[in-house]
């Protein structure tokens, strides 16, 4: 008899090696109870959300509101002295309506300028319609009618300037910087309009 040769086993030739895969070193987290990692999770993801709202509506007039509840008051008060001034048949009402238009106008386009470059998005020109009274017209006209236009104008012009004086104070206190230069100029330009009233 032939000795047996033991048979060769190559099996291991055929068969696909499994690669052990390479797992990165993360750093073991602590086990939580579950409760826990839940509300853990709940208040990530809470906090996410206010910063993508927080970035989605920067810029907004939400810093700016006080500053833009003055715009709105004075273009109302412009809108009214353009009113008067078309209106006035004596010269001293309508240099009164030139003046107070000029001067609210300028202020009105320093604000916006300031909104824009502090990196505010430009005024919604439907935001400052807001404090619009169309009873103001027909006011304006009913005064022209009766021949009072000036009596009429200068007690508007009290009225209005007191409350667009008073938001320029809000906005000023919640201002920063330059803005607070050019609330300052206005205070004092309608004051001097009230003084000469």
């Amino acid at each position: 008899m032939e000795p047996k040769s033991p048979s060769p086993n190559y099996d291991f030739i055929m068969q696909d090696k499994k690669t052990a895969k390479k797992k990165l070193p993360l750093p073991s987290l602590p086990k939580l109870p579950k409760p826990f990692g839940t509300i853990l999770v709940i208040v990530f993801v809470i906090f996410l959300l206010i910063i993508i709202i927080a970035v989605a509506f920067r810029g907004g007039s939400g810093g700016n509101q006080p500053l833009t509840d003055a715009m709105a008051r004075a273009q109302e008060i412009s809108r009214v002295s353009s009113l008067v001034q078309q209106a006035a048949p004596d010269s001293q009402t309508k240099d009164l309506a030139v003046t107070v238009q000029g001067s609210l106008g300028s202020e009105e386009a320093q604000f916006n300028n300031y909104i824009q470059k502090s990196g505010g998005k430009k005024v919604n020109l439907a935001k400052l319609t807001t404090d619009q009274n169309s009873n103001s017209d027909a006011q304006v006209k009913t005064a022209a009618q009766n021949n009072n236009l000036g009596q009429f104008y200068t007690a508007y012009l009290k009225n209005g300037l007191a409350t667009y004086k008073s938001l320029l104070q809000t906005a000023y206190t919640s201002a920063k910087g330059d803005s607070k230069t050019i609330l300052s100029n206005a205070y004092n330009s309608v004051q001097v309009i009230l003084n000469s009233l």
